[in-house]
């Protein structure tokens, strides 16, 4: 009986990785045997003998299940975590830490076409949005990089103007480590969803290219369609305050939604016509009832209406959740625009310190020291003039060469609080050929700060 069943003709690299047991998972499922099965008395010597017969099949079972074309109970994938742990695995910290709590439903359900053959992983849906890990691979021709072009209905309600899908999370992609062909989505709600959920994905295309082509991707016409039931998992809270505020603009807070992977704030910044400025931007930060900041999660999305004489602009920003839901939260808004002509200043690392490289009349920034180390930069730095943080964002390094100039980003900059000084962090090896960038900032239009309680009987649970 052992010689007719190998794994490994079941399951795939990616499958084989997740049945290998951590201590971790070992102890989770001895736990969970210890809780729910007693030890009794000593087994008499058939049972024993049954348990080694048994043993390939329950491997047999596992692999069966990992590679069916139909959803596997919670049940199965609580006793054996390793078998849905992509998020766990290669998910954002946000998300690894939700499927501590809340297991992600297991898929794999495949659909092929034009030699492509796509295959959605594992969902995990907590109610604003759905987490989705799914695999692209090639069973014809090879290509170096394939885009989907999903489309989704939920109970038969096409989607396609009441979400937002997001390709990775803060556009850093998957990780090093994570499989060539994983792949990960968002998909944002912009309504309240049902907690459960009919969900159909389906892309009448892909988008296909390899590292020599040039031009534009080309588009490969065929039929990949999935259909499975999606049930929320973990709890959300809701609120919809509807607190408004006015200056030149009407700002309203239309609702907060407290999810396991993330905070969802919906926004509304009503504009009469004849003041509104094309170009200019609005930009939206949330704190906390301890002044801490929330960091954006992976975007924001505004959608334009005109109406009764107004340009309506409707937000969704989305950011990392912690730990608790605090008594209340600040929003703070600020309307800006980019000056024109918006010149850049641009000096070598090598020029003599301290460097002040004006950004406008307002201020600048000055360096201090220049810091090299293994693969990284480090440049220590002062603000001068008004909103030291937001000039932050407008400080760069670029480095060139004889293909191409990069521009390199503070990889500290999201941890960078509202004060003067600051240490930019650049990933890149130190050379004489590395110049720092400053930019204007924007032009301040209008600001907003709105305080909005939450207290317990305010808040929707579901």
């Amino acid at each position: 009986m052992n010689e007719s069943f190998n794994k490994k003709d079941y399951l795939s690299d990616q499958e084989r990785q997740q049945l290998k047991f951590s201590t971790q998972d070992r102890n989770m499922v001895f736990e969970k045997i210890r809780k729910q099965e007693p030890l009794k008395e000593r087994q008499p010597r058939f049972k024993k003998a049954m348990s080694y017969i048994l043993t390939p099949v329950a491997v047999g079972l596992i692999a069966l299940l990992v590679t069916v074309q139909t959803p596997i109970k919670d049940e199965v994938i609580s006793a054996f975590p390793a078998l849905g742990s992509l998020s766990s695995q290669y998910g954002s910290p946000e998300l690894k830490n939700a499927v501590q709590k809340v297991k992600p439903q297991i898929i794999n359900q495949s659909a092929e076409d034009k030699g492509i053959k796509i295959t959605i992983k594992e969902v995990l849906y907590d109610g604003p949005r759905m987490s989705m890990y799914y695999t692209v691979d090639f069973t014809g021709k090879k290509y170096d990089r394939i885009q989907t072009n999903f489309t989704f209905t939920a109970n038969g309600e096409d989607m396609r103007h009441k979400h937002l899908l997001g390709e990775d999370m803060m556009g850093m992609g998957m990780p090093k480590e994570a499989p060539k062909n994983l792949n990960f989505a968002t998909i944002e709600f912009k309504q309240k969803m049902p907690e459960k959920i009919n969900l159909e994905v389906k892309s009448k295309s892909v988008f296909v290219s390899n590292k020599n082509d040039k031009g534009f991707p080309k588009e490969l016409m065929g039929k990949w369609a999935f259909s499975f039931p999606v049930e929320k998992k973990g709890t959300e809270y809701r609120y919809t305050p509807n607190i408004k505020a006015k200056k030149e603009s009407e700002f309203t807070v239309k609702e907060v939604v407290f999810a396991p992977t993330g905070i969802q704030l919906s926004t509304l910044m009503s504009n009469w016509r004849g003041k509104y400025i094309d170009g200019a931007h609005t930009s939206y930060r949330l704190f906390d009832d301890k002044g801490k900041p929330y960091e954006m999660k992976n975007f924001e999305h505004t959608d334009h209406e005109r109406k009764d004489g107004k340009i309506n602009e409707k937000t969704i920003s989305i950011f990392k959740p912690k730990q608790r839901i605090p008594e209340y939260i600040m929003i703070r808004t600020k309307k800006y625009y980019y000056p024109e002509p918006n010149k850049s200043v641009k000096k070598d690392i090598t020029e003599n310190l301290p460097l002040y490289m004006p950004q406008n009349k307002e201020g600048g920034i000055t360096v201090t020291k220049v810091e090299p180390k293994k693969n990284e930069v480090w440049i220590h730095y002062e603000v001068k003039g008004n909103d030291p943080q937001m000039r932050k964002y407008f400080f760069n390094m670029v480095k060139e060469d004889k293909h191409e100039t990069k521009w390199l980003d503070d990889q500290a900059l999201n941890s960078a609080d509202s004060g003067r000084t600051h240490i930019a962090k650049f990933k890149t090896s130190y050379s004489k050929d590395l110049q720092l960038v400053v930019s204007p900032p924007p032009v301040t239009l209008e600001e907003f700060e709105v305080k909005v309680p939450l207290k317990k009987e305010y808040l929707e649970k579901r």
